[in-house]
């Protein structure tokens, strides 16, 4: 070991006392301080996150961060710095590799000792840089870790790419013969045709099945020998998972708890109470919960020692009641941890684990399709300024498909799932026209069905946000582009533009991500053909596209909460890290591949490809806003493998003999082909796990006019629910404070009055609560639906703390049961606050089992 590190240092003494060039030293130092240039990208977002009025940008959103330090923000910001930063770099080690034989031939040699000086000062200063952001207020190790990731990126990237190039020449990787490489390629597109069939069948044919999407919603189990029984009885007489479900088919609330009374106990409610119960905190939950219609303090667990004291003295005429309660709360305690499943108990629990873990969410199937279907309903009924969360062309599109034929659940499902396998299609197909060898436009269809099929069956049929309608101008768009540069006619990058600015209208984010990728590939063509006056046109449509995102901006208070960050996920450094490494590399590689022996010949396609990095770039910034990772499929990760596919045509110059014998190309198709296959199993076997649900229960037929589905629920409420809304719903838009609202307008061919598309997430600060009445009492609706068991707590529809049911999440979502119902809880609660400031201007009509009808005084 001693004569390694001797040679190793002897050969380190050799190398500081070489002469190099100049443009070595000079690359040298742009590496060295490229550290700073991501310290400053950080300090950047700190400066700007701590400058921005938050107050001012929420228009008076209040209450949620008294720091008003959004990490959501900075994580954004972090990220565009960054990846400006990296083509910053990326472009100054490219032009010093073109110019160095100019440079070299006019500046001197360049001493190995000056090269490491020039080395040390940049660590320093990037040193300095880092010290400072720390003092600024950020995490040491967060920050140190992200500098030193993408420092080592912009050390290394270089060198691997060339090394990797050098290997592939010395082994003669890319004239390897395979003579069968066309049938490797053909058999890879009928994989993935395959694949499609296996995800969309359950979906395009035949009658459209859908998991109970609500917890108060009856439905039956059928056990292995046939029995059946009532879920909400089998629970409560059970006392599973500390569940105590509420039953709609029960009308007489009194009669009908939706908690252990045991763990309750009858206090008045007092400011001292509120601001006990804000401080039992338990796993980051609540644990306390207070009954506002019969004046019921609720304990979750067990009440500690501390807890009983404090209590005691907030309320010391009940103290007795206390100590009962004290007590009670142990037992229960006790007698749930003591608690073993029965063998007929485990059943249930297998057959309806599924179910249950989606239903403790706020909304899942219904809630995701409202926000697409409602404000199109209410579009075709001529209400104007709804919220249009998947953008306003999309969902006008809709409107007027409802306004010709109809609303109907089904067929508009049909449509959102049909248009997968098009988008598919049309993807396909542009790899076909411009890279037109097979192995090519293999793996780009291959990496599309990977797309689709790697996602959840359950997020597919549910999250309109995912399907291709909102970004299918973009393949349109990119084959207009390329057709220009390629045969240098204008007309198609007008026909291009004029798309992209459709395409904002059409769905704002992808729209504009769409946008600005075709502006920098025009800028960048304009910049190598120095022909500087096509600018103007550039500016032009620049202004255009900021005329159109003014046109259609809307109000919306949750889409401001959401864009800041406000109940999205956290978004790690680790990951903007490691998006950062992927846009590293690909521009890097992009850069050394320009300036190829071909490039002119290459130029459209070089062109193209840049403009579809830039896209993947915009695209991560969605997938940060709300970090999880089905947010990275539908774009960034099949545009991505387009981009790749793209740099290998350019690598090997686009020259068909020599993609045709490709072992590379043949390895990834290969590679890819076997993953499809593997995502696709698991595809098929979380479509037998979602079968296995409708097995292991009663299954209804529902065939209501505007919808068709084989589900697990009883139709009878919403049959109920229906008859009322049909018989008090006189005009098109009815007024709800009804967690329903997200199923029952829709169903009963109605809009949702009001600016909101639902109330059952909307209410994040007293505002949205002000402004939910507000609207009612300046539309003064004789009639409102209302739930009929408006006021409860929804203790009951939480599982007990540490239940095996809590221990538990859903398969789509990582979060515990058990906090997220406490979450659905919280949100739905808020509901009764609103009722509460109108009730006085209504009286009860006619009570149903979901919804109760009140009319004007």
């Amino acid at each position: 070991m001693s004569e390694f590190f001797s040679g190793f240092t002897n050969s380190m003494r050799i190398e500081i006392r070489k002469n190099y060039t100049f443009s070595r030293a000079l690359m040298a130092h742009i590496l060295a301080h490229g550290i700073g240039v991501f310290s400053i990208a950080l300090y950047l977002g700190w400066a700007i996150n701590s400058a921005l009025e938050y107050d001012y940008l929420l228009h008076g959103l209040y209450g949620l961060f008294e720091s008003h330090k959004l990490n959501k923000v900075w994580a954004l910001i972090h990220y565009v710095f960054s990846v400006l930063g990296i083509f910053f770099i990326l472009g100054l080690l490219q032009y010093v590799w073109i110019k160095r034989a100019e440079v070299d031939k006019a500046s001197p040699l360049i001493s190995g000792t000056s090269i490491l000086a020039t080395v040390v000062s940049g660590f320093g200063s990037s040193l300095f840089l880092y010290w400072w952001t720390v003092v600024a207020g950020y995490s040491g190790l967060g920050v140190a870790f992200n500098i030193g990731l993408v420092w080592w990126l912009f050390s290394v990237s270089t060198f691997f790419i060339y090394l990797a190039v050098l290997v592939a020449k010395k082994r003669q990787l890319d004239i390897a013969s395979f003579e069968r490489s066309r049938q490797i390629g053909y058999f890879s597109i009928f994989v993935a045709v395959i694949s499609l069939v296996v995800v969309f069948s359950p979906l395009l044919i035949g009658k459209v099945h859908v998991l109970n999407d609500f917890v108060d919603m009856p439905e039956s189990t059928v056990f292995k020998d046939g029995r059946s029984v009532d879920n909400h009885k089998f629970i409560n007489e059970n006392n599973l998972f500390g569940l105590c479900r509420h039953d709609p088919r029960d009308i007489e609330l009194s009669k009908n708890s939706d908690y252990n009374e045991r763990l309750s106990v009858s206090l008045p409610y007092r400011d001292s109470l509120a601001v006990f119960m804000n401080s039992a905190i338990d796993n980051n939950v609540p644990k306390y919960v207070y009954d506002r219609n019969n004046g019921r303090l609720i304990v979750r667990g067990k009440v500690s020692e501390n807890e009983l004291v404090v209590l005691k003295q907030i309320f010391p005429e009940f103290s007795n009641e206390i100590i009962l309660l004290y007590n009670n709360s142990f037992k229960v305690w006790l007698e749930q941890k003591k608690k073993t499943f029965s063998k007929e108990e485990y059943e249930f629990f297998k057959l309806n684990l599924l179910e249950m873990s989606e239903q403790f969410h706020l909304g899942r199937f219904f809630y995701h399709h409202n926000y697409l279907v409602s404000p199109a309903i209410g579009m075709a009924m001529g209400k104007e300024n709804l919220p249009s969360v998947y953008g306003v062309g999309l969902t006008k599109a809709f409107s007027k498909i409802f306004e010709l034929y109809g609303f109907n659940y089904s067929s508009y499902l049909k449509i959102l799932y049909g248009s997968y396998v098009f988008y598919w299609l049309l993807f396909f197909g542009l790899a076909y026209l411009i890279w037109g060898e097979v192995l090519c436009f293999t793996i780009v269809a291959v990496a599309g069905a990977t797309s689709i099929a790697i996602q959840h069956p359950i997020l597919l049929a549910m999250a309109p946000g995912f399907s291709p309608l909102r970004h299918i101008l973009d393949v349109v768009v990119f084959y207009l582009v390329w057709r220009y540069f390629k045969l240098a006619m204008y007309r198609y990058l007008v026909f291009g533009y004029v798309l992209a600015l459709i395409s904002i209208w059409w769905n704002t984010q992808y729209g504009v991500f769409l946008f600005v990728a075709i502006l920098v590939v025009d800028v960048c063509g304009v910049v190598i053909e120095g022909r500087f006056r096509k600018l103007y046109s550039s500016a032009g449509f620049s202004l255009l596209a900021l005329c159109v995102l003014k046109w259609i901006s809307r109000e919306n208070p949750l889409e401001r909460y959401m864009l800041f960050g406000l109940g999205a996920p956290n978004t790690p450094v680790v990951a903007v890290c490691l998006l950062l490494l992927i846009i590293a590399a690909i521009g890097a590689g992009m850069l050394l591949l320009w300036h190829r022996r071909n490039a002119q010949y290459i130029r459209a396609e070089w062109l193209i490809t840049m403009a579809v990095v830039v896209y993947v770039s915009e695209g991560i910034v969605y997938a940060l806003w709300y970090f999880s990772d089905h947010h990275f499929y539908p774009v960034v990760f099949p545009w991505t493998i387009f981009a790749l596919v793209g740099m290998l045509w350019m690598y090997y110059g686009g020259e068909k003999l020599k993609l045709q014998k490709s072992a590379f190309l043949v390895a990834i198709s290969i590679s890819f082909s076997f993953l499809l296959v593997i995502v696709t199993g698991m595809h098929l076997y979380s479509q037998n796990q979602i079968a296995s649900v409708f097995k292991g229960h009663v299954n209804y037929d529902w065939n209501f006019s505007s919808a068709g589905f084989a589900t697990t629920m009883q139709p009878g409420p919403v049959e109920d629910a229906l008859r009322l809304i049909a018989k008090y719903g006189d005009e098109e838009c009815v007024h709800f404070i009804s967690r329903y609202d997200v199923i029952l307008p829709a169903l009963a061919n109605k809009c949702m009055a009001g600016q909101f598309v639902t109330l059952t997430d909307i209410f994040v600060t007293q505002k949205e609560k002000d402004m939910a009445v507000n609207t009612i009492m300046e539309d003064q609706p004789i009639y409102l639906f209302v739930d009929s068991d408006i006021g409860r707590t929804f203790a009951g529809d939480i599982p007990a703390p540490g239940q095996l049911l809590d221990r538990i999440s859903s398969p789509t979502m990582s979060i515990s049961n058990m906090k997220v119902a406490e979450s659905r809880a919280l949100f739905l609660g808020y509901m009764f606050d609103v009722f509460e400031a109108v009730r006085g201007k209504y009286v009860e009509l006619e009570r149903g089992q979901l919804i109760t009808v009140y009319k004007r005084i």
